[in-house]
């Protein structure tokens, strides 16, 4: 059982005590950090897999469509979902 002075009269009190017995204030509720719910943090999923489909969808694009329209269009859409993650992470979703 520790003593802390209490934050009103500045008596010393007991730090088991629900309120100072000299001037009655309540002691203050300890502060406990808030913890985020799994589902509330953000997720970079969707990030990794735009940077996915933009590393790889350019050459895969061109190699399967002997294409080079159809690689600059996978390498965007890539870009598309990765920056739609970036989003999404900074809204904290």
């Amino acid at each position: 059982m520790a003593l802390a002075p209490c934050r009103e009269c500045g008596a010393q009190i007991s730090d088991q005590a629900p309120a100072c017995p000299h001037c009655g204030v309540p002691r203050a509720a300890p502060q406990i950090a808030p913890v985020m719910h799994p589902s509330s943090r953000p997720s970079y999923g969707v990030q990794a897999v735009g940077a996915l489909v933009a590393v790889t969808g350019g050459p895969a694009g061109c190699i399967a469509f002997d294409s080079a329209g159809a690689g600059v269009v996978a390498t965007l859409v890539g870009f598309l979902i990765f920056g739609f993650g970036r989003f999404m992470a900074s809204q904290g979703q």
